[in-house]
């Protein structure tokens, strides 16, 4: 018996840990539904519950729940609809549109959403993020810095003005794709016991990477300087002490054989270019080391997705391998020891079909010649 009911203790708590902390996190819970053009409602009396505005920027809830005349009814994909929505939730009924880049009179104008925890962050607690974005198909740019902004209390602003925080959630890489949903997630931990979650852009425009991208059916409806996001499902839990984040892998090049290769982790360039971004030092640093306590001749190959002409991304793959093996050069390592190749997208390893994918193909690789 004191087995059975340990067992039980034990199956609760690693329950509880795993809960969803998150209210409402795919905003299927709401008060009325609105025909009209208008968010998740007035901060003091939202449709959306448990959601808000931090500010008079609003976002808009789109549903499959609404007459197909409505302004907020989130077609099928592949329809020729003229309203706001050419996608459908990736789950339920609904889902909230925002706008991550982009100017309104004179200013930048990025919307935001913003709930209450069902309990605070505890400090110290590892905690797992995770949510859904989904460009909109009638938009004719893409953006980076979708993100998650922990704080303490709910936020009235009663003027369209951006918030510039460190968000400790947030996606470094532009996110094109309109036909999937693509998630962004990561680990961080709690400092203060916040009890507020904002989603939104919390970095100014010229600090944003923007790509130009086609919109479908060629029905471009808003701006061509202007991104927006479909939002959905939410998640913020207690992390397992094993998880770890797929962003902060670590490389045993020691283990290396003669013929292996390895994917270097944690390398990044600006956004279609082959300039290494500072964060990228350790993950080379160990590599450096590596190579300096050996005599192997290493073989460092540059691969990239499939947007964009096979040329192109040829060329920009060969520029990319070639910036890392001039970082090794100029650390002291011999340069008859270093070789490298572009393959452009010619060798992916996982679909191309979606941002995730993608981000997976674009990738620097090294290899062990001798």
């Amino acid at each position: 018996m004191r087995i059975n009911i340990f067992i039980a203790i034990l199956f609760f708590s690693v329950c509880l840990q795993a809960q969803n902390i998150v209210q409402n996190p795919s905003f299927e819970e709401v008060e009325f539904h609105l025909c009209s053009r208008i968010m998740i409602g007035a901060f003091e009396d939202f449709s959306t519950k448990y959601w808000s505005m931090p500010s008079a920027a609003s976002p808009d809830i789109f549903s499959t729940q609404v007459d197909e005349k409505c302004w907020t009814y989130a077609c099928s994909p592949g329809s020729i609809k003229t309203s706001a929505g050419h996608q459908i939730p990736r789950t339920g009924s609904n889902m909230v549109g925002i706008y991550t880049y982009g100017m309104y009179r004179g200013s930048e104008y990025h919307e935001y959403l913003q709930t209450k925890l069902k309990e605070p962050l505890i400090p110290g607690n590892r905690y797992y993020v995770e949510f859904w974005v989904c460009r909109s198909c009638l938009v004719e740019t893409a953006s980076n810095n979708i993100g998650v902004f922990f704080t303490g209390k709910l936020i009235n602003r009663k003027s369209t003005r951006s918030f510039y925080n460190n968000p400790q959630i947030n996606a470094e890489e532009v996110v094109t794709e309109s036909k999937e949903w693509t998630k962004i997630s990561g680990f961080f931990t709690a400092k203060y016991p916040h009890e507020v979650m904002i989603i939104g852009n919390f970095h100014k425009d010229a600090d944003t990477k923007i790509r130009t991208v086609e919109a479908c059916n060629n029905k471009k409806l808003l701006s061509q300087d202007e991104a927006y996001y479909y939002i959905d499902d939410i998640l913020v839990r207690v992390a397992e002490k094993t998880e770890v984040d797929e962003k902060n892998k670590v490389n045993d090049f020691s283990k290396l054989q003669k013929g292996e290769s390895i994917i270097l982790e944690n390398i990044f360039f600006d956004f279609d270019e082959a300039i290494i971004l500072k964060k990228s030092f350790p993950e080379l640093e160990k590599l450096y080391r590596f190579l300096k306590q050996n005599q192997h001749i290493i073989e460092i190959s540059g691969h990239t997705d499939n947007v964009g002409s096979k040329e192109y991304n040829k060329l920009l793959s060969e520029e990319r391998a070639q910036a890392v093996v001039d970082y090794l050069i100029d650390k002291g390592i011999n340069q008859e020891r270093l070789k490298s190749r572009g393959f452009g997208s010619s060798e992916p390893i996982a679909t191309n079909k979606d941002e995730v994918g993608r981000a997976q193909n674009r990738r620097v690789e090294i290899k062990i010649i001798e």
